[in-house]
């Protein structure tokens, strides 16, 4: 769906003169990775909506995208596979933090969820794949990055968590632990394959 859709819109580039048909190939990636981006967003801003949290939608996938981009992990192997595992992970990202935010034990259950989410990614990320390379020293830039923005998450988690909001806590560290579990299926499927 977002493929085609990209194409046909690289294809209105070509027709209105504003690429020439060796580039579009280029503007359908481009059209490609923003839409399904929007798409991300959409889904994440509905999903949030039906459940009346929002702030707590938006939270969830700046934490998700910032942490994942400097960790790796899991690609779905379509866009619709994708949406559809994102769209799973904020589900039971809601269900999971409004059933435990009721408990006594809520801080100590987030603060849990966020320090494994951490270890794990301090241990096992970054992750490369076919499409982003990485070695050496681009590896270590990368390691310093996970290390520096996975910290300051758990930081913030805790923070929020003992002090202003459990809800958003929870869905900061629900996050953290599914860019963890994005980085424990790749090394899965890495080492299945």
């Amino acid at each position: 769906m977002i493929h085609s859709l990209a194409n046909r819109i690289a294809a209105v580039f070509v027709q209105h003169g504003e690429s020439s048909e060796e580039d579009a190939d280029i503007y359908a990636y481009a059209v490609e990775a923003i839409l399904a981006v929007l798409f991300n967003v959409a889904i994440c801003l509905v999903i949030s909506f039906a459940f009346g949290r929002v702030p707590e939608g938006v939270i969830f996938i700046s934490t998700f995208a910032l942490l994942r981009r400097f960790t790796g992990g899991y690609h779905a192997g379509s866009h619709n596979k994708c949406i559809l595992t994102f769209a799973t992970l904020l589900i039971c990202a809601m269900l999971l933090s409004s059933f435990v935010s009721g408990l006594q034990s809520a801080i100590f259950i987030t603060i849990a969820f966020a320090v494994l989410a951490w270890l794990g990614i301090l241990v096992f990320a970054p992750i490369d794949d076919a499409n982003k390379r990485c070695e050496g020293e681009h590896k270590y830039r990368l390691k310093k990055k996970c290390v520096s923005v996975s910290t300051m998450m758990l930081l913030i988690c805790a923070v929020v968590g003992f002090s202003i909001n459990i809800y958003v806590a929870l869905i900061i560290a629900l996050s953290m632990f599914s860019v963890f579990g994005s980085v424990v299926c790749a090394i899965i499927r890495r080492r299945m394959a």
